[in-house]
């Protein structure tokens, strides 16, 4: 695997700035790209979180190119984080980079995302960005305002996937299939839940991981 840190510009409604993030490729040709969107900082969030590390390196095993980065204000990032409000144009600004600097076109390309990250990639998809494939993992349905958001969900290309903890408390799982239902007939069947995790997913990434990769696989973003 070969890692390079980076930095790239983000424009967003009150300010330009550049957003620090790690490229991993790997040796041969990229079958596909992803983004990864880590959760919130005030949670300790940010590009280097065991879960999204483990999700890099595997993904970048079987050949996907993955770009993980630090939001506006996190990490050494500029700008500052706005708890949701502009975080979106840091997500495009990504998937853009990845797309223009790297290669990877939009049916070639995945966005995953994990809590709060899963919420900005979800909403930069409901805005427009164009990718194959997205994966939210947790995402915390419980504490946001979601029935407007999730019908742009449904006139968007792509296919949508959510992973989550039986015993998540920010996706309980009745609340994240009825999410699921008011997108689409069918996107009940894209939810996989974790027996005996929570939002948190502790001691799960290899699991998450693999899942991710299964699903990248199902959607013919992997060789079968």
């Amino acid at each position: 695997m070969i890692e390079d840190r980076i930095f790239f510009p983000s424009q967003r409604n009150s300010a330009d700035f550049e957003l620090e993030g790690i490229i991993s490729k790997p040796d041969g040709f990229p079958l596909s790209g992803a983004v990864l969107c880590h959760p919130h900082p005030m949670g300790g969030g940010n590009m280097n979180v065991p879960l999204l590390f483990s999700l890099a390196r595997l993904l970048v095993s079987n050949r996907v190119t993955v770009l993980r980065f630090n939001f506006g204000g996190v990490g050494n990032s500029g700008g500052y984080f706005t708890d949701g409000k502009e975080e979106v144009f840091d997500v495009k600004a990504a998937a853009g980079y990845l797309g223009s600097s790297i290669g990877i076109p939009p049916e070639r390309m995945a966005i995953a995302g994990w809590s709060f990250g899963s919420l900005m990639a979800l909403r930069a998809v409901s805005e427009g960005l164009k990718a194959a494939l997205i994966v939210a993992i947790s995402p915390p349905v419980a504490v946001i305002d979601w029935m407007d958001f999730s019908k742009d969900l449904s006139r968007t290309p792509g296919l949508r996937y959510y992973l989550a903890g039986d015993r998540d408390d920010l996706c309980p799982s009745q609340l994240l299939i009825k999410f699921a239902e008011n997108i689409s007939d069918r996107e009940r069947e894209r939810i996989y839940l974790i027996p005996g995790a929570d939002h948190f997913l502790f001691g799960q990434d290899e699991e998450v991981s693999k899942l991710v990769v299964d699903i990248f696989r199902t959607c013919g973003l992997l060789d079968q």
